[in-house]
């Protein structure tokens, strides 16, 4: 999971008033928390794809996963102006980074591990500049919200405040500072 905010209020037309089944803990949870009370509440969906499928063209494509990623931070950015918006992006990393990982163990898993942190210890914005190719050998299906938040707080600084990769699966919590 990883935090970022742009200053102000934010108004949308849509506010959460109940969490789908089908929502995704990593950003449920805070909003249950209350990590914006009073605050209207704005929750997007990813186009994503499942580690099974590691390549263009696959089960959910990563090429549509990082497009979506592309439209929705320009999106955010379009209203963001002089407004607060906390941003909370849930994903994880490759999913290839031990023998025991859903993808087994993978040599560009462990590129793709160390991009994703590098990124997240300095400049957010090293995530937009990872390419489809290079998520997709990698075995991330979280690169649509990383990518967003690449986007969205790229040449601002970041901290990577957990890390663990306890079944080779990269699992992280990083802010913007």
């Amino acid at each position: 999971m990883v935090i970022g905010e742009h200053s102000a209020t934010f108004e949308p037309a849509t506010q959460i008033t109940s969490v789908p089944t089908m929502s995704d803990h990593g950003f449920v949870v805070p909003l249950l928390l209350g990590a914006l009370p009073g605050d209207p509440v704005v929750a997007c969906a990813l186009a994503e794809w499942t580690g099974a499928s590691t390549r263009p063209g696959g089960r959910g494509d990563p090429s549509a996963a990082l497009d979506s990623a592309a439209r929705l931070a320009a999106a955010i950015l379009s209203v963001a102006g002089d407004l607060r918006v906390l941003v909370v992006c849930s994903a994880h990393g490759p999913a290839g980074l031990s023998p025991r990982a859903p993808l087994t163990e993978r040599p560009e898993s462990r590129v793709l591990e160390r991009r994703i942190l590098d990124a997240l210890s300095s400049d957010p914005g090293g995530l937009a500049g990872i390419g489809v190719d290079e998520w997709a050998a990698g075995g991330a299906c979280g690169a649509g919200p990383l990518a967003v938040f690449g986007r969205l707080f790229a040449g601002r600084s970041a901290e990577v405040v957990a890390y663990e990769a306890p079944v080779g699966v990269g699992y992280l919590v990083a802010r913007t500072t």
